[in-house]
């Protein structure tokens, strides 16, 4: 991707991707696992949306609602998420990202259905965290528990699902 913006300063979609890989460093405390700094990591999302948004992508809407949410741009987030949905209905990561926000609002019943429709455009993605924590939220413990008993199913590499899945019980 480095690569590909330096052939061409102007691919949107390369930065976009860029911004959204370094902001998952940042985001998931990757610093020491990838070798870069936090700060390095923060800069350089900045720097890449920034080029993202000249010609602005689902993804670079999408990093920017997770950007936004993060430092608590609460309505910031919601309208990137709804730019990013907007610019591709078809597309189930704008309505997980959109999902995931309402959800860490308060809003769960609302993100329920987000993420419900980001599970039917994309049957086999791995959205059932998402799912839990809706759940979780909206205090149905019991089916919140057996859908993180199927994310460990499906993923149990991800310590995240265990997490859940104790607090449901």
């Amino acid at each position: 991707l480095e690569n590909a913006v330096q052939l061409d300063p102007d691919f949107a979609r390369a930065h976009a991707a860029l911004a959204a890989n370094y902001w998952r460093v940042y985001d998931n405390n990757w610093a020491r696992s990838t070798g870069i700094p936090y700060s390095d990591a923060l800069e350089k999302t900045n720097q890449h949306l920034a080029e993202a948004m000249k010609h602005p992508t689902p993804l670079a809407y999408r990093t920017a609602a997770k950007q936004n949410f993060y430092f608590n741009e609460s309505s910031k987030a919601i309208a990137q998420a709804e730019r990013a949905i907007a610019l591709d209905p078809n597309d189930p990561y704008g309505y997980e990202a959109m999902g995931s926000i309402l959800v860490n609002l308060d809003r769960a019943a609302e993100g329920l259905d987000f993420i419900n429709k980001a599970m039917r455009l994309d049957p086999q993605s791995d959205y059932l965290y998402r799912l839990g924590e809706a759940q979780f939220h909206l205090e149905r413990y019991q089916e919140a528990a057996a859908t993180m008993l199927r994310a460990t199913k499906r993923n149990p590499q991800n310590e995240w699902n265990y997490f859940l899945l104790a607090a449901a019980y």
